[in-house]
Parts: C-alpha cells; sequence; structure tokens
C-alpha cells in the first residue's frame, strides 16, 4: 500500500505531496490533475511490464522524480529521462530491489474514457487474470484453470448481488453459453451475458455505456484474492445513475481491495464515500484555491443534512437568512434531487427569515410546529450579520425538547469555513442566468392549493415577517 508519493515535474504537477490511507478519493474540477494523479500511480505499477513511463513534462530540462513511501518499505527514490525511462539507480540491487517492490502489486484502472471502447471486458478481466505466460503448454493450463475460476466465482456473484441491480445475470445456462476463455478475444463476447437475448448479429456496440459499465464492476467485486491488488477508477459516477454508484461504491469497499483510488467531480459521490468509510479515507483535493475545497465540504454537509430530513417523514421546512440564501441551498437541493427522487423536493418548504428572532416568534406563536415531528433544517452561512442570527445553544436545545424531534442546526460562521461568504458570492454570479428556474417555487401546489406563495417565493426582496408567517400558520393549519 503507498502511504505517499511526492511528485517533481510530472506533467502539471511541478512539486506536491499527497498521503494516501487505504481509500483514496480525489476531488477536483476539470483540469485540476486527477487523471494526472491517477495515470502517475498506474503507470508507476506498470513501468517493469510496459518497459518506460507515461511521461511528458512542461520543463524537460528538469528530471522527472518521485519519492515513493509503501506501508513497512524504505522510501523509494525514482528519476526518469524525458523518455520516461527509469534512470540513476545506485546499482542493480536497487532496480532490482525497486522492480520487485512494484512488481509485487497488482493494479487495475478504469478510466473516465475507455468504457466506450468494445474490448474493455477483455481489458480488465485481461489486466487481472492473465499473467505473462511463455510456453504454449504453460499457456492453454492456465486458461483452464482460470476459465472454471472465473465461472465458479461469477455464479456466486450473480446468486448474492443479483437483487441489488448491479450484476445482470440471468442464470448458469446462459453464463455457460456466453463465457468461454479459451481466448481473450472471446472474453469480449460476455457482454451477452447482460443481454442474453442479443441476436448475434447486432453489435456489442449499440449497448449502454451503462450496461457496459455495470459489467466492468462486476468483475473487479468478484473476487476474494484481492490483498495486493490497488484498483484506480477515474470520475466513477460516469454513465450510472447515483443510485447504482452508490451500490457499487458499497460493493467495492466490501471487497479486499489492498488500496483504492477514486476520482470523482460530485459532492454527492464524496458524501457517499465520506459516510462509508469516513476513517479510512483521505481526501485530496487537487484545486489550488482553497475556496473550492470549503465549497466542496460545505456541499457535501448539506446535502448530508438534506437525505438525513428527508428520511424523518414526509416532509421538512428549511429556514435561511433570507431570499438570497433561499435560492443557493434550493439550487443545491435540486442536486440532491436530480437523480434520486424528483417528488422529494416537493415535500420541503423553505422559509426565508430577517433574524433568529423570527425564527423564535415562528415557534412560539405556532403550538403544533412546537409539538409535531416535522423535522427543522436551520441553516446559518457565516457572513458579517451573523451575529444577529446566532443565538445560545440553550436556545436551541429548550427548543428540541419541546418539539421532541430532531433539529439541524448549521452555523457556517465559523472560523474554518469563513470563506463560505466568498464562494456564496461565485455561486450567486454562477446561477444568475438560472434565477427564474432557482426561484421557481418547489412547493406542492396541490397540496397548498389555496396559499398563494409564488410571489413571495419570486421576490427577492425582503418580505415582511408577518406575512411569511401567515403564510406557514395557514399552510399548518
Amino acid at each position: 500500500m503507498i502511504e505517499s508519493i511526492t511528485v517533481y515535474n510530472y506533467k502539471k504537477i511541478q512539486e506536491k505531496n499527497f498521503n494516501f490511507k487505504r481509500t483514496n478519493l480525489l476531488i477536483g474540477e476539470n483540469n485540476s490533475g486527477k487523471s494526472t494523479l491517477l495515470q502517475l500511480i498506474n503507470d508507476m505499477f506498470n513501468y517493469f511490464e510496459n518497459g518506460k513511463l507515461n511521461y511528458f513534462s512542461k520543463d524537460k530540462e528538469k528530471k522527472t522524480r518521485f519519492k515513493v513511501k509503501f506501508k513497512e518499505q524504505e522510501e523509494l527514490n525514482l528519476e526518469f529521462n524525458e523518455k520516461g525511462v527509469l534512470i540513476n539507480y545506485e546499482s542493480d540491487l536497487e532496480y532490482l530491489k525497486i522492480k520487485k517492490i512494484l512488481e509485487s502489486n497488482n493494479v487495475i484502472f478504469i478510466d473516465s474514457e475507455n468504457i466506450d471502447y468494445t474490448n474493455v471486458v477483455s481489458k480488465i478481466v485481461g489486466s487481472y487474470f492473465y499473467k505473462k505466460i511463455d510456453e504454449d503448454k504453460e499457456l492453454n493450463e492456465a486458461y483452464e484453470k482460470l476459465n472454471k475460476a472465473y465461472q465458479n466465482s461469477i455464479f456466486d456473484v450473480s446468486t448474492n448481488f443479483l437483487k441489488e441491480d448491479i450484476f445482470l445475470f440471468d442464470n448458469k445456462d446462459v453464463i455457460l453459453k456466453n463465457l468461454n476463455l479459451s481466448s481473450s478475444s472471446d472474453i469480449s463476447k460476455s457482454y451477452k451475458v447482460v443481454k442474453p437475448k442479443i441476436p448475434d448479429h447486432e453489435s456489442i456496440d449499440q449497448m449502454g455505456s451503462g450496461t457496459k459499465k455495470s459489467i466492468v464492476y462486476s468483475l473487479l467485486c468478484m473476487q476474494e484474492n484481492l490483498h495486493k491488488t490497488t484498483l484506480i477508477v477515474d470520475e466513477i459516477e460516469n454513465n450510472l445513475s447515483l443510485n447504482k454508484v452508490e451500490s457499487i461504491i458499497t460493493k467495492i469497499f466490501a471487497s479486499k481491495y489492498e488500496q483504492i483510488f477514486i476520482s470523482s467531480h460530485s459532492p454527492i459521490v464524496m458524501n457517499i464515500i465520506i459516510n462509508l468509510k469516513f476513517d479510512e479515507t483521505e481526501l485530496i483535493f487537487l484545486n489550488d484555491k482553497s475556496d473550492s475545497k470549503n465549497q466542496e465540504l460545505i456541499n457535501s454537509i448539506l446535502l448530508d443534512s438534506f437525505s438525513l430530513a428527508s428520511s424523518f417523514g414526509p416532509k421538512y421546512f428549511v429556514f435561511v437568512e433570507g431570499n438570497e440564501d433561499m435560492n443557493i441551498y434550493k439550487h443545491i437541493l435540486n442536486i440532491f434531487c436530480e437523480n434520486i427522487d424528483e417528488n422529494k423536493k416537493k415535500k420541503v418548504f423553505f422559509i426565508p427569515l430577517n433574524g433568529a428572532d423570527n425564527f423564535e416568534r415562528v415557534l412560539k406563536r405556532n403550538q403544533e410546529l412546537l409539538t409535531s415531528k416535522i423535522p427543522i433544517l436551520k441553516i446559518l452561512d457565516g457572513d458579517k450579520s451573523h451575529k444577529k442570527y446566532t443565538k445560545p445553544e440553550i436556545n436551541e436545545t429548550v427548543y428540541c425538547l419541546k418539539r421532541k424531534c430532531i433539529e439541524f442546526y448549521l452555523d457556517f460562521s465559523k472560523p474554518e469555513i469563513e470563506k463560505l461568504i466568498k464562494n456564496k458570492l461565485k455561486l450567486q454570479k454562477a446561477i444568475l442566468n438560472q434565477t427564474q428556474e432557482a426561484t421557481n417555487s418547489i412547493i406542492d401546489k396541490k397540496a397548498c392549493s389555496n396559499i398563494l406563495l409564488d410571489e413571495i417565493l419570486n421576490d427577492r426582496n425582503n418580505q415582511l415577517v408577518n406575512e411569511i408567517e401567515e403564510i406557514f400558520f395557514n399552510f399548518l393549519k
């Protein structure tokens, strides 16, 4: 397992240190270097098979160097020339030591683009099951053993995981008919396993990318002997629904991989991984600006809170500081609801406030809310006026006790995320052209047919507190 790597002059990474755990999540915008780092790790493990590093550099006068620390091993110093060939090792013994360490680990790399190749299954199976065998006799014996092991494993996988809608195998007869590992070219025919009724003359290219990727992940999860295998997946959410992504990530984490590297653009994917393996996961932010890191963390907290609140009942209320904030958080909520459950966002009620005193008055004047179990998510975002929204913790505790239900209280005014103010302004500008969509009411109009909330929710100016309360109380009645 790699504990750390320091990179000098490799592609766009000029000098940077990365620390790793068993599970590693790379987060960053496009062109931030996520794929570069993953490609580097893959090339490093495959160096002695391929003969050179996939190399290019902005500064060719400087050598590309890595300092790599493996668990329970001395740090390796690797230096390459402009052709990507390893140079400047002190002795043949050192060269053999480096070779032994790197070759002792298998690596499976799923990049973000090759999923559409027709031989992707062949590539994945080949990279894991096949080793270099020199003689024909050994080759035939190896294929025979692999064919048997592969079939036995795939039976177990299809039985155990069929209900989880990751693996789509129908029955043993179909598998026996379609999976034949007598040659690597035949492996691509295993696509028929997911669609056994597909005509022989129909091209495999016509199958959807999501179906192909499901097959790939079934192969990744089906073996138990993975203790020296490193899994690298670039942009894991590509081609898949978020529900399926969560199931696949869960299964991958349950497998016994030596180490896992995953990259993603999605705050939802980050949230899934953090919830599953927070203690074992290293979050690696490739963006240069800390603002982006803070925004990702905040988005993750918000998405997690929205999800948790929705699990407590059919509806919940979100109190925010004003209409501007309401638009921001509704935008984030739309991300949460986009591919999960469209009906959820119809049951979320945003109430813009002008101060914490308004929140108190709403609760005090409405006994039904005080005694009900409707979840409340209260969001303070840490701008310069946050003090007037913040009340002593005892007040929040009292309300929680009176209401006898959970109350989510997110105060983003803490020093470590003070830069949320700048991020919020950036997000406001980003959705400026979507103002109409962002300010549309997401309240179920059938349930509130007699309540005219559109004017208030679409009005970007501050509304009088009594108007908001009146509408709020009418709805509860």
